[in-house]
């Protein structure tokens, strides 16, 4: 159902960005002077709920991730390796964003951006 897609994203984020935290708040307090720094409270922003899903539309998604799997088994494992190096990558590059929006969706209690995530 619709409710139990909408459950499953959003515990995949708060996973992802329960991951993330630890690294951006190091980052975050660390980065300038190498010494801790207390910030200053942002608060946050009201925001639109995004529009639900169609079960269509999450079926023709599954499907298609479904469909590459064969071909996923298929690739070697260095190949692998560095397409998931790759992702990993891009996935650090976009983690300053992420802790943007994440800021300005969630606030920030003097920890700085990405705390809250």
């Amino acid at each position: 159902s619709e409710e139990t897609m909408s459950g499953a994203a959003t515990s995949f984020w708060n996973g992802f960005g329960a991951a993330l935290q630890p690294v951006l708040h190091f980052a975050d307090r660390t980065g300038v002077t190498g010494k801790i720094k207390p910030r200053a409270a942002i608060l946050p922003v009201p925001q639109q709920p995004m529009p639900a899903s169609s079960t269509a539309e999450i079926d023709n998604l599954l499907q298609q991730l479904d469909n590459h799997k064969i071909k996923w088994v298929h690739v070697d494992t260095k190949q692998r390796g560095k397409l998931l190096l790759k992702c990993l990558k891009n996935v650090m590059r976009m983690a300053p964003d992420f802790a943007k929006v994440g800021t300005i969706a969630k606030g920030s209690y003097e920890g700085g951006i990405g705390d809250e995530m």
